[in-house]
């Protein structure tokens, strides 16, 4: 798997928890909490999908059930999945790529949304047990756990409603990575903003058909980029080797997207085991270009940065 790394991390909340931090009060019946979290969570998922990229948007801490929304698509699941399956077949990394991929790949976010819908109703039931006579501390507890895990279901059930309307959710217009799956939250290393892959990840892409130049930016975090053994496949096929080049620490993919101007890319790597980090790591992203071309060359960095 490599050698192991300490990776420090800073995410936005992290920036904005150094200036001072966004707290929300409530005063009010336990049974109205329901209501007033959901006002709370439609408004936020309101704001990611429409405004994200306002000025000051980076500010503000974005819930993981936001940046991972991608996840829970069945065909970048199915992709994920299968370039795992062809890169090594059933060993130890695919077995833990089936516990990762398996059930979305086969029913998207139910099982998520199922379990988080649980454990909302375990901690309110707790937590009406507790109010009958358990003391203070242990109301607290239970009060705050509920709380998270309501907000939690209710993000996931507001995603799931506008992930419909919303398509690939671009952040902006020309925005070609339309969805994702398989990413970790955006951190900083040596002052350089990035996010880790998990060791199989995949994407959709949308740009004209043809020949396409794909250019993404991997910093060099763990071993140098010609020795990660990463595979990459476009629509299920293996990218050749001579359509993938290595230039200014940047893998460079020539492609062919078919008439449709859409397709699927995924890719698998070995995991990067980092000290103190229980995370699947695969490959350190800081960007993806898509561009037209003939000509895999070109030194320019990748600036199209991924969603977040």
């Amino acid at each position: 798997m490599g050698a192991r790394r300490r990776v420090s991390r800073e995410g936005p909340y992290d920036r904005l928890s150094r200036g001072g931090a966004i707290h929300h009060y409530y005063i009010g019946e336990i049974g109205e909490l329901k209501t007033f979290t959901l006002d709370f969570v439609r408004g936020e998922i309101r704001y990611l999908s429409e405004a994200h990229n306002d000025p000051g948007s980076e500010l503000l801490e974005t819930p993981v059930e936001w940046s991972s929304r991608g996840d829970f698509n069945v065909a970048l699941a199915r992709s994920a999945l299968a370039a795992r399956m062809r890169a090594g077949g059933v060993t130890g990394e695919g077995l833990q790529a089936i516990g990762r991929w398996g059930a979305i790949a086969l029913a998207g976010d139910r099982l998520a949304l199922g379990l988080a819908r649980l454990s909302a109703g375990y901690a309110r039931c707790s937590l009406t047990l507790l109010t009958m006579g358990g003391s203070r501390g242990s109301i607290a507890r239970w009060l705050k756990r509920y709380i998270a895990a309501l907000i939690h279901y209710q993000r996931l059930h507001c995603i799931r409603g506008i992930r419909g309307s919303l398509g690939g959710a671009a952040q902006s217009p020309g925005d070609q990575m339309v969805a994702q799956a398989g990413f970790h939250a955006w951190e900083v290393w040596q002052g350089r903003s990035f996010r880790w892959s998990e060791p199989e990840a995949a994407l959709r892409i949308e740009a004209p058909p043809g020949r396409t130049i794909i250019r993404i930016a991997s910093p060099e975090i763990r071993e140098p980029l010609d020795r990660i053994g990463v595979q990459f496949y476009l629509d299920g096929v293996r990218v050749a080797d001579t359509a993938t080049a290595i230039d200014a620490g940047a893998f460079v993919l020539q492609l062919d997207l078919p008439p449709s101007g859409g397709a699927i890319l995924a890719w698998a790597c070995p995991r990067f085991a980092a000290i103190d980090d229980p995370r699947r790591l695969g490959l350190p992203v800081a960007g993806i270009d898509v561009s037209a071309g003939e000509d895999v060359s070109c030194t320019s960095p990748p600036v199209a940065a991924m969603r977040g």
